[in-house]
């Protein structure tokens, strides 16, 4: 798969569970976390784009989503095998 399919699928994922259809948000999601995909896209596998779709998409709401920065530290985390999502579902540090 590569990054802009990925992208895709993951502005697919976030619509579906959000109900959001707004262009804006679409178009930035799909250049935002454009480094992760390529990076996993080119070191991974499959799996592991569809891992960080996941991962990216249940991190996403209506009203935040996680930075370029988080994304790519979840690609590494992924790639090397300790996948885990990046909050644990609202509790503070």
């Amino acid at each position: 798969m590569n990054p802009d399919d990925a992208a895709k699928q993951l502005q697919y994922t976030i619509n579906s569970s959000t109900d959001t259809r707004d262009y804006t948000i679409t178009y930035w999601e799909s250049k935002v976390y454009q480094d992760a995909f390529a990076e996993v896209t080119e070191r991974g596998s499959l799996s592991d784009v569809m891992d960080l779709i996941s991962q990216l998409g249940v991190e996403c709401d209506a009203k935040s989503r996680p930075s370029p920065d988080e994304a790519c530290q979840l690609a590494d985390r992924i790639l090397s095998g300790q996948s885990q999502p990046l909050t644990d579902g609202g509790s503070s540090i």
